[in-house]
């Protein structure tokens, strides 16, 4: 059986890379993603506005990185997960990362 959203996955290779996705409606307080990093891999998150502007507080470089294989993996900004400041908005995530699949990301 085969999760609905880990059919398809954005992949970064081993030397890493960085793509755009989105839009995404913050609706909660959390962004969590659906993604396996293997045992090497890293992946960091950043919030844009709808013209690609990393917003205060949420760029990739305030992201810890997630080493994970979870579909709840909480994204953290300087150790903060809460994203409730932005609800109602529309947001581009910026993801940076290597050897990572992205199944998906939502707010909860």
């Amino acid at each position: 059986v085969t999760r609905v959203d880990g059919f398809v996955s954005l992949d970064f290779a081993p030397g890493g890379g960085t793509d755009m996705v989105g839009p995404l409606k913050i609706a909660g307080t959390q962004l969590l993603l659906n993604l396996d990093t293997g045992a090497l891999g890293e992946l960091r998150v950043g919030l844009c506005d709808r013209d690609g502007k990393p917003i205060p507080g949420f760029a990739v470089a305030d992201c810890a990185p997630l080493q994970i294989n979870s579909t709840r993996a909480i994204a953290t900004w300087q150790g903060n997960p809460d994203v409730s400041a932005l609800a109602g908005r529309e947001v581009r995530l910026t993801l940076s990362g290597a050897r990572t699949k992205v199944f998906s990301a939502y707010c909860e």
